[in-house]
């Protein structure tokens, strides 16, 4: 988790509005690699959850490589 260094979510239309879902796509640290996940529940709360533990990781990663 913590290589991920973007997560964008996108809603398009008014059915993926109405019934919150669309596209999620995370990048990693790598300069090609990301992952599209299409059709998911809730992208935008899925989004801040992926960056919140992303970040979680990040810490956690810090403070192995301290020690």
């Amino acid at each position: 988790m913590y290589r991920i260094q973007d997560v964008t979510s996108e809603s398009h239309g008014v059915f993926a509005t109405v019934f919150q879902y669309g596209k999620l796509t995370a990048q990693t640290a790598a300069a090609k690699d990301f992952f599209i996940f299409d059709n998911v529940g809730n992208p935008h709360h899925m989004r801040e959850e992926i960056i919140r533990l992303a970040d979680e990781d990040r810490k956690y990663h810090v403070q192995a490589a301290q020690v």
